[in-house]
């Protein structure tokens, strides 16, 4: 079996097709990882640690704007080069918009994930649901939206959760004193609001709590919020950490007592996961269900209301004088993530979905999109006056 992954170096989805691509490997299948030009040396390593494990990496330019003709026929490019079993275009519309052109001789089959839990998710599956021959859901209430958005393809659409490294087997401690809060991933205020949990350090260090607030991670807004922590006087409480991955990560958990997670929107959240197979409860605003597979309130951690920062407050001035009750949330996090998130089983489960789509001597990928195929809703709609028809949309010449 030949896999094509496509993803940038970004994100929980880069994360997620790393690990699949790794376990997919160790199952014996040949893997084409499709992905930007590193821009650091930490996306080098990345890429370097793909190719020690196997896999066979294909670079295809960036461009400034996300979508664009001339990217998309360079990815398009990748995939008749990699002549793939199974590819994967992950969430990007120049991905998407690849595979729906790719030509009937090549019978690939096209697999979604679907990723988020937002009506624009979902816009995206349905656009190009004639060109995909099965969907992986990493969340039961996408699964059940999926299911409900495309009845008739439910044979088609899997439930497979995503894989969490095992924790080890030194778990975090709290026996009171500080209590140290931790998020890591993105620091944006679009999807994840962290401006909330700035908010949240702001209301304890009024409280007599010994707390400190690490945010891991970087983005867009990492100034603004850098700056809003020291007018607000909150820069002993408050620390910067900055990107971390691999060991330094996970140290940075194991040292930490408790996750916070303030997005407006998750599909899984593979952060926050991670947080919670370290041994950490985790307290998170409802953010569309998507935790809620291993966030379980009241055994896990604790799910809010979006915007309940009181609440948050609360449970974190609780948990910090109830060392045995931080003790048992911990022990419930470690064994759910153990018992149905591994790796492992996330990488065998992901194969053989595949194996079945291939074995069914069948795909969907013939006729091309009876439309345009760039896919645009109404945050889109300029592309509308920029996108091409099937019939005008490259002069390449198509292989034998």
């Amino acid at each position: 079996m030949r896999v094509a992954i496509f993803s940038d170096h970004t994100g929980g989805v880069y994360v997620y097709s790393q690990r699949l691509t790794k376990q997919l490997i160790e199952l014996g299948a040949q893997v084409d990882f499709i992905t930007h030009p590193p821009t650091g040396s930490l996306g080098s390593e990345r890429l370097a640690s793909l190719k020690h494990d196997g896999a066979t990496i294909r670079p295809v330019p960036r461009h400034p704007k996300e979508v664009s003709k001339k990217q998309m026929l360079q990815l398009y490019r990748a995939y008749l080069d990699a002549n793939a079993d199974i590819i994967i275009p992950n969430y990007r519309t120049i991905s998407f918009a690849a595979c729906a052109k790719l030509p009937r001789k090549r019978a690939s089959r096209i697999i979604g994930i679907c990723h988020d839990h937002t009506p624009t998710m979902y816009k995206y599956l349905t656009y190009y649901e004639p060109i995909m021959d099965g969907f992986i859901c990493p969340a039961t209430v996408s699964y059940d939206n999926l299911r409900k958005v495309l009845p008739h393809r439910r044979r088609d659409i899997r439930l497979i959760p995503h894989g969490i490294p095992d924790a080890g087997d030194s778990p975090p401690k709290f026996d009171g004193g500080e209590i140290r809060l931790i998020y890591h991933g993105r620091l944006e205020e679009e999807q994840k609001s962290v401006s909330s949990l700035i908010a949240l350090a702001e209301m304890l260090a009024k409280t007599d709590v010994n707390f400190r607030l690490i945010l891991v991670g970087d983005g867009p807004d990492q100034q603004t919020y850098r700056d809003r922590v020291a007018e607000r006087g909150l820069s002993e409480r408050v620390v910067f950490l900055g990107h971390l991955e691999g060991a330094d990560l996970e140290n940075a958990l194991q040292e930490a007592h408790v996750a916070v997670l303030t997005s407006r929107h998750e599909g899984f959240c593979l952060s926050l996961a991670e947080a919670v197979g370290v041994g950490l409860p985790a307290i998170a605003f409802d953010c569309g269900g998507g935790i809620n597979d291993y966030l379980v309130h009241g055994e896990t951690g604790f799910v809010l209301p979006w915007g309940d920062l009181d609440g948050m407050r609360e449970r974190v001035e609780w948990l910090a004088r109830n060392p045995a009750e931080w003790q048992r949330l911990s022990q419930n996090a470690r064994s759910r993530m153990s018992e149905g998130f591994s790796v492992k089983e996330f990488g065998e489960k992901s194969r053989q979905f595949m194996a079945e789509l291939l074995e069914k001597g069948e795909h969907r990928g013939w006729p091309r999109l009876e439309r345009s195929l760039f896919f645009s809703d109404s945050r889109l709609a300029s592309l509308r006056r920029r996108i091409f028809s099937r019939d005008r949309a490259s002069k390449i010449e198509e292989p034998n």
